[in-house]
């Protein structure tokens, strides 16, 4: 497979990342700007795709929550926000109210500490660039996705962390890489999916190993997931389902037409679901020649692939997912990009900027109030989650048949 040429790219050996912390920063400034001139962040944040205020919202909930299990009080009773109780998280996050610090009053000083830890471990996760790739991660780390996770002090920018810290801690022992994919999954379910990357480690272990080793972790959390059912059920009632603007997933189509036409909400889903199994039945059919292109071998960049890969997968099968979930995906870039220099694969280019379009939807639908234009970009997001499952078969039976001997 022949490399396209980057000679187009300026000043070789330098360091590209600049331009991501630049604009960032820039965003960052914006923001005080209007802050301190206008009253609010949100008069000039709107205009990035930043609606929610108070800025560290979800944050600010989570740690209610963890406030009220430290009294020993219902957390799912607890007015956190406008007199209303809005924690929506399991109960395990009960077990952090043994830190003192992590308490309402404290949360402008822990989003910023998770904000900064975000970014800079990105900046670590990225390495060094060329010019090109820094306009695509920054397309990626200046969408409305990241920056309303960045805002909100989401948690799942949290378990992000924990995946990197998985991948890089784990890569050549699959029981660290383990252990942590299952702590994070035990505070947000979603995770679970990265667990397939104990397949594609660096280590000596058997194939057989693996298995074994992949089964235990998922009884275990099948255990666990039953064991907190109530809760789970809870969890689930007290969350919004958003249809539109700041979300994604497979749910969200029928969840609308559902919340137009009460009388098909007991089956929208489901028979939404069979559709589109049926439909990537086809496109897989008719598409397999193209995605036999993509492959990925044994080292980070792959696993980092198949990891994001999966969360996004799982993510559109849950069905409702705020868009800063979408920051997952920020671990395929790297394989996408590599992918996009192979003139060969035509069909990365897509993928690439598609991944990055799905970013920006809020920035379509609520800035530039686009007509019917979050319908526009689920067909988007049902075309990725296509392509994604695709190249997680076509490579992962493709792994297993190589491997399965050893």
């Amino acid at each position: 497979m022949k490399i396209i040429n980057d000679s187009s790219f300026q000043k070789k050996g330098f360091d590209y990342r600049l331009i991501i912390i630049g604009l960032l920063i820039v965003c960052f400034l914006i923001l005080l700007f209007s802050e301190f001139s206008y009253g609010s962040y949100v008069v000039l944040g709107k205009y990035l795709g930043i609606n929610p205020i108070p800025y560290f919202i979800d944050l600010k909930i989570l740690l209610c929550g963890i406030d009220a299990i430290r009294l020993e009080e219902d957390p799912y009773k607890a007015i956190c926000v406008d007199g209303k109780p809005f924690f929506n998280y399991p109960i395990i996050w009960g077990t952090f109210s043994i830190f003192p610090f992590l308490t309402v009053k404290n949360t402008v000083y822990i989003g910023g500490i998770i904000a900064v830890s975000f970014i800079s471990s990105v900046y670590l996760f990225i390495g060094k660039l060329k010019f090109f790739d820094a306009i695509i991660y920054s397309c990626f780390l200046l969408s409305p996705a990241v920056l309303l996770g960045i805002e909100r002090g989401n948690c799942d920018l949290v378990i992000f962390l924990f995946v990197l810290l998985a991948m890089y801690v784990g890569q050549k022992k699959q029981l660290f890489f383990t252990i942590l994919i299952f702590t994070a999954s035990v505070l947000k379910i979603f995770p679970i999916a990265a667990l397939i990357g104990i397949f594609f480690l660096r280590s000596k272990d058997s194939f057989k190993k693996s298995v074994i080793i992949f089964g235990i972790a998922i009884s275990l959390f099948v255990i666990y997931f039953l064991a907190y059912r109530q809760n789970f059920l809870i969890v689930s009632q007290t969350t919004p389902r958003p249809f539109a603007g700041q979300s994604y997933g497979l749910g969200s189509i029928p969840g609308f037409l559902s919340s137009k036409f009460p009388i098909i909400r007991s089956f929208a889903y489901p028979t939404f679901l069979c559709i589109l199994m049926t439909c990537f039945y086809f496109f897989y059919k008719f598409y397999t020649k193209i995605f036999d292109r993509f492959s990925i071998v044994k080292e980070p960049i792959g696993l980092q692939f198949i990891i994001g890969n999966s969360i996004f997968l799982l993510t559109c099968f849950i069905g409702f997912n705020a868009e800063y979930r979408l920051v997952f995906l920020l671990l395929c870039v790297p394989q996408l990009l590599q992918w996009y220099k192979v003139e060969t694969i035509k069909y990365a280019n897509y993928l690439l900027f598609g991944t990055i379009f799905i970013t920006w939807q809020s920035f379509f639908s609520d800035v530039l109030r686009i007509p019917m234009y979050h319908y526009f970009n689920q067909l988007i997001v049902v075309i990725m989650f296509f392509s994604y499952l695709a190249i997680l078969i076509k490579v992962f039976f493709k792994y297993i048949n190589i491997n399965k001997i050893k």
